[in-house]
C-alpha cells in the first residue's frame, strides 16, 4: 500500500499549532487586564507592545512557512514500504528512488526536541513544530520533505541522523560523510562534556539519568562512566 504525500491541511495546521498556543497566550493576558479593568488598556503603547511582541514571534514561523511551501508546492512523495521504494515528483520531472539508492535521510527539527520529553515546550516557540527530512541519495541528489507534506518527528521515512536548530530553516548543501574515528571522537567529546556537567551528581541522581528514558545516549554514558569511577574509588578506599 502507497502512502501519498503532499502539502495538505493537516500537515499545515500541525506546523503551526504551537503558534496558536503562543496567540492564545497573548489573548489570555488581554483578557486578564480585562476583566482586572486595567487601565493598560486604554494605552496605546500596551497595543504596540503586544503588536511588536507578536510579530517578533511569529516572524520565525511565517519565514519558515513560505520557504517550505515554496520548495514543497509542486511536490508529491510516494512511498511503497512493501516494494521499499519511494517515488518523488517535483517541478524537476519524476524521481524513483529505491531503498539501496538512499544514502542518508537526516531529520532537522527544533532543538527543544532534543530535551527529555517532560522539559520540551516549556518555552513555547512558534515553529517548534516545523522541520523536515533532507533525503540524500548515493548519486548526491537532495530532496527536502518539509513539515507541510509530513510528520518530521514520527516520518513515514525512517531517518538515519538527526539533527536540531533553533530555526530549521532549510539547507540542500550535502556534508561530506566523517569517518568512523571522526564520529567516535565527537562522541567521546560531548561525553567528556556532560561528565563535567555531572561531576558532582550523587549515586541516585546519576542512576536516574541512566534509567529515565529522554536522555541523549552521550549523557547516559557519561552516567555510566562517573558511577563506574565513583565504585572504584569506593572500592579502592575499601581496601586501604
Amino acid at each position: 500500500m502507497k502512502e501519498v504525500l503532499q502539502i495538505n491541511k493537516k500537515y499545515q495546521l500541525r506546523s503551526i499549532s504551537n503558534g496558536v498556543r503562543v496567540l492564545a497566550g497573548y489573548l489570555m493576558v488581554f483578557a486578564f487586564h480585562w476583566i482586572k479593568g486595567s487601565s493598560l488598556l486604554s494605552e496605546l503603547g500596551f497595543y504596540l507592545f503586544m503588536l511588536g511582541g507578536c510579530l517578533v514571534s511569529f516572524l520565525p514561523a511565517f519565514y519558515l512557512h513560505i520557504a517550505y511551501y515554496i520548495t514543497n508546492r509542486r511536490t508529491i512523495v510516494e512511498v511503497d514500504k512493501e516494494k521499499q521504494l519511494i517515488t518523488v515528483t517535483d517541478k524537476k520531472g519524476r524521481h524513483v528512488i529505491l531503498a539501496s539508492d538512499v544514502k542518508q535521510v537526516i531529520r532537522v527539527v527544533q532543538r527543544d526536541y532534543r530535551l527529555p520529553d517532560w522539559e520540551q515546550n516549556w518555552f513555547t516557540l512558534p515553529w517548534r513544530k516545523y522541520g523536515y527530512l533532507k533525503l540524500v541519495t548515493h548519486d548526491s541528489a537532495v530532496f527536502l520533505l518539509t513539515s507541510l507534506i509530513l510528520d518530521p518527528i514520527n516520518p513515514p521515512i525512517k531517518e538515519t541522523e538527526t539533527q536540531y536548530k533553533f530555526l530549521p530553516d532549510l539547507n540542500k548543501t550535502v556534508e561530506e560523510e566523517l569517518t568512523q574515528t571522526e564520529i567516535e571522537s565527537q562522541i567521546r567529546q560531548e561525553v567528556e562534556s556532560f561528565k563535567q556537567k555531572f561531576k558532582n551528581y550523587s549515586e541516585q541522581e546519576l542512576v536516574e539519568k541512566i534509567s529515565m528514558k529522554g536522555y541523549r545516549k552521550e549523557a547516559v554514558m557519561a552516567a555510566e562512566e562517573l558511577l563506574k569511577e565513583k565504585h572504584t574509588c569506593q572500592q579502592e578506599l575499601k581496601h586501604t
